[in-house]
């Protein structure tokens, strides 16, 4: 069973090392769909759940030199430290550089056991060869590093939550946040601006209902549409996220069901290219995660980028509005804060 555990990460982490090179450089490109990519994040949760026992047994164990699996913790403890902090040339050679300390382990353990790919045998890792003490230091290690990395980036997060709320529609208070419900009145016609939120409260999504009326309206749905299946296979459909109410899965069905409705959004397609490019890699990494990790002039460019993106979302939105809304008397924007 030891040996099994041992062998399993190594391979593992071989395949997911050599996968993440091409995957890395292919989401440096414009055009780079999302598929593909749920092979490589089900051999890194796999990864991780062997990664303890793995470090266990071949860190109490005298016959494993550390210079044939130490190296390794180096791919789990500099991508919290950097990123989203530099560019994707950066981001490529790291994924190499990982990729070649897995080749040099490797081979470290070829020389040690004469097996090619560095399989080690039962015989190294006996059981009465123990010393918890370096066990402990190599978690120890880890438990910091992952410790400074979620601070950085708690700290990043809430400086650009911060600086980049809407003023006047969106405030941070002790007890949560707030969204203005913003309505407009031309006539007998109203107009209301309900600011969203993906996941939250099934109460919150009940009260938006409240704003609304059945009779003689139509809300007009936020979620960019992505008809060429750039983006793969979504989850914004799910009822939950760890128990959290989704918007898609909890206000949207049921306004499709009492009200009428329109997906009002744009498609990904119909972006500019720029734009595209950038939605694409919002969906790999998180809009929030890159702005709060980017550079002066990365978030710069971020910023023009998102305004870009808001335009273009906002005039196609627009086209939708002057098409829909003279047959209604009350129109709802159910739309991201």
């Amino acid at each position: 069973m030891r040996s099994l555990i041992v062998n399993t990460y190594l391979l593992i982490n071989l395949i997911g090392m050599a996968l993440a090179v091409p995957i890395t450089v292919a989401s440096s490109s414009d055009t780079y769909k999302i598929n593909g990519v749920g092979a490589l994040a089900i051999i890194s949760i796999l990864d991780l759940i062997i990664l303890l026992p793995f470090l266990w047994i071949v860190g109490t164990s005298k016959a494993v030199p550390r210079k044939a699996y130490l190296p390794l913790l180096i791919a789990y403890a500099t991508p919290l430290l950097t990123m989203g902090l530099f560019p994707n040339s950066v981001d490529i050679g790291l994924s190499v550089g990982y990729f070649a300390i897995a080749l040099y382990c490797m081979r470290e353990r070829a020389k040690l056991t004469g097996n090619f790919l560095g399989m080690i045998p039962k015989d190294f890792i006996k059981t009465e060869d123990r010393l918890p003490k370096r066990f402990i230091t190599i978690l120890g290690i880890i438990l910091a590093t992952v410790f400074i990395g979620s601070v950085a980036g708690l700290y990043r997060t809430a400086n650009w939550f911060g600086s980049e709320s809407a003023p006047g529609v969106l405030s941070l208070k002790e007890d949560g946040i707030y969204a203005k419900v913003q309505t407009y009145s031309k006539g007998e016609q109203t107009v209301k601006v309900l600011s969203m939120m993906h996941y939250g409260n099934r109460s919150f999504f009940e009260k938006m209902f409240d704003y609304i009326p059945k009779e003689n309206s139509i809300v007009l749905l936020e979620g960019i549409k992505d008809r060429a299946k750039f983006l793969g296979e979504s989850s914004r459909h799910e009822e939950s996220v760890f128990g959290v109410p989704s918007q898609f899965g909890i206000f949207n069905p049921r306004v499709k069901s009492e009200r009428t409705f329109v997906n009002a959004d744009i498609d990904i397609l119909d972006f500019s290219p720029a734009v595209r490019a950038n939605e694409l890699k919002n969906a790999r990494e998180g809009a929030v995660s890159r702005a709060a990790f980017a550079t002066n002039d990365e978030k710069a460019k971020l910023t023009a980028l998102e305004k870009q993106s808001e335009d273009e979302r906002n005039a196609h939105l627009m086209v939708e509005f002057d098409k829909y809304a003279p047959n209604y008397k009350t129109v709802g924007l159910t739309w991201g804060i």
